[in-house]
């Protein structure tokens, strides 16, 4: 005997036809029981679950639903519950609510619990997509409003994060919560369904440090020009005004020292090249750094150009969502203001990226007792490359 499920997971409205005895009917009570079996914290040695292998997972579930597979989600799902506890990122609320989302249309489809997943989903992201078509129940349902928090506050020196978020006060007791906890360069993970964080869960030791270590190496081209005025001309200072297609290579990471802490680089080798080293110090999506950075200028003569090391303080952010990277610095001093941008985006599963690079600096330099050499620069371009590890 098998039984229908009116589905309508995709758009196109399918139905899946399933055999009572091929545990598929049992996909949402297993996700709900062997979710919650799963301890606080894994054996010392846990291999890394990464943003990378996150999203992979995130691919295939969702392709599972858009086929109406309830056994293909039932086995990605499965894959993904023994790996809990081995978070070494805390996702996005984007991510997790798309998981959740998931997790919802299968408890519907096996006449599960499916509010309770959709209510958080809904929460942290509301516009996340719902996967299913207009007439179904998922499509038009409204979660009830948000529970203040019941649980005590954070304590001090210990970060939690709840769905993707950081936050001050312990989750509440009700709904399904991914609940993280970071202290030093450790990372616990708990998965909570209707239930409150254990008493003793905040004081128990980190896990081994994530991986937190990143790099990557890039080759962008594009177009750039430069403006150059003397005050005076001399034997061997010159007027310039030119522009032309240039190619760089840039190389730039973190390395972790202590907690929240680490070194940030970044070193940009073209005809000028330029070097920024600095502190790092933050956790979550948007991490700021402060450094010293130097630029060797090239300045336009008479005859062959001169290269001069001009020095400056350099500011900069870095903001990371899934395989979004945004990267920005201010260079300053009081005869150079700099500004760059990155706009990169992860290609596919591998560590290969694409994006967008723009910069521009002014530049005033004083040759003797008259003449001062003022400089406009500007370049922007395509850049690809790759990119390893990532915050953990």
């Amino acid at each position: 005997m098998s039984l229908t499920l009116p589905l309508e997971w995709s758009r196109h409205r399918r139905s899946a036809t399933v055999s009572p005895h091929s545990g598929v009917l049992r996909a949402g009570a297993v996700l709900l029981s062997s979710l919650l079996a799963l301890p606080a914290l894994a054996a010392p040695v846990c291999a890394p679950l990464d943003e990378e292998a996150f999203l992979s997972t995130l691919a295939d579930a969702r392709q599972a639903l858009l086929d109406a597979d309830v056994a293909a989600h039932e086995r990605v799902m499965t894959g993904l519950q023994a790996r809990i506890p081995c978070f070494a990122f805390v996702p996005s609320p984007e991510s997790w609510a798309e998981l959740l989302v998931g997790v919802a249309i299968v408890a519907h489809a096996t006449g599960e619990d499916w509010q309770s997943p959709l209510t958080t989903a809904l929460t942290v992201h509301p516009r996340v997509d719902r996967l299913v078509g207009e007439h179904h129940p998922l499509a038009t349902w409204s979660p009830p409003p948000r529970p203040a928090s019941d649980g005590p506050a954070v304590p001090d020196g210990v970060r939690v994060y709840c769905d993707g978020e950081i936050v001050t006060r312990v989750p509440p007791s009700t709904g399904w919560h991914l609940v993280q906890r970071r202290t030093g360069d450790g990372l616990a993970t708990l998965l909570l369904v209707d239930e409150p964080i254990p008493e003793d869960w905040l004081d128990l030791p980190p896990l081994a440090s994530a991986r937190r270590v990143w790099t990557q190496v890039g080759l962008s081209g594009g177009y750039g020009g430069l403006s150059q005025a003397v005050s005076e001309q001399g034997a061997w200072l010159a007027d310039a005004d030119d522009s032309s297609v240039s190619a760089t290579l840039s190389v730039e990471g973190a390395v972790p020292l202590s907690g929240s802490l680490a070194v940030r680089y970044r070193v940009v080798g073209a005809g000028e090249p330029r070097l920024a080293v600095g502190a790092a110090l933050g956790e979550g999506p948007l991490v700021p750094w402060v450094g010293a950075t130097g630029l060797m200028a090239g300045v336009a003569t008479d005859g062959e150009s001169q290269s001069l090391v001009v020095p400056g303080v350099v500011l900069g952010a870095d903001l990371r969502r899934e395989a979004l990277r945004l990267g920005g610095q201010l260079s300053l001093a009081p005869w150079w203001q700099g500004v760059s941008l990155q706009v990169e985006q992860g290609l596919g599963e591998g560590p290969a990226f694409g994006g967008l690079t723009l910069g521009a600096d002014r530049i005033s330099l004083t040759q003797g007792a008259l003449r001062t050499v003022s400089q406009a620069r500007w370049q922007g371009g395509l850049v690809v490359g790759l990119r390893w590890g990532g915050e953990g």
